[in-house]
């Protein structure tokens, strides 16, 4: 297992390791990347391995090089496929990313809620990120959805699950959306 100080030094090792550029199939990453990824390879541990998908992740999004990043959380899925943050990251990244892409990260969204409530765990990030990402595909049935989700888990309390969080709702075309779920969902603001 990564203990604290094995940890810190890797953070300092990858600072250190960002400066220098490889080459790989991906075009010019950091080797902090390439250490990473050697690290993962060689690491049996869940626990161990899970921290470092979600350093890989990270390092892969700091250095802007899509395609690596989106490697990245593919083979982080692979891995963990019942995980509905892995489902949830790569389903928001390819919104992002690859908006052409409608398909895949309204499943991946969707499923990656599907994945919270069964766990019972991080339910209203996972759909606060399906409503996200239903926003930026203007998918509008998928919004709609996710509300629902969020205004249904409201009777649940969570110690491991994000607040509610209404950044969003003014993107939302009042004229698209279910009037009446978006109504309930704002009364949650005042709870």
């Amino acid at each position: 297992m990564i203990s604290k100080d094995d940890y810190k030094a890797l953070l300092a090792e990858l600072d250190s390791l960002r400066r220098e550029i490889v080459q790989t199939q991906f075009g010019d990453i950091p080797r902090s990347v390439e250490a990473l990824e050697q690290k993962l390879a060689q690491s049996s541990s869940d626990e161990d391995r899970q921290v470092l998908y979600s350093l890989l992740v990270s390092e892969c999004s700091r250095c802007g090089n899509d395609q690596v990043y989106i490697d990245a959380l593919r083979r982080r899925l692979r891995d963990y496929p019942d995980d509905a943050m892995a489902k949830g990251g790569l389903a928001h990244a390819l919104a992002v990313v690859c908006p052409n892409s409608r398909e895949e990260p309204l499943r991946l969204a969707s499923e990656s809620v599907a994945l919270a409530i069964k766990h019972d765990r991080l339910v209203r990030y996972c759909a606060t990120n399906m409503a996200r990402i239903a926003l930026t595909l203007d998918a509008y049935e998928v919004l709609d959805s996710a509300l629902a989700v969020l205004i249904d888990d409201a009777v649940n309390i969570r110690v491991e699950d994000s607040p509610y969080e209404f950044d969003f709702v003014d993107r939302i075309d009042v004229a698209r959306v279910n009037l009446g779920l978006l109504k309930r969902y704002r009364q949650l603001a005042k709870m």
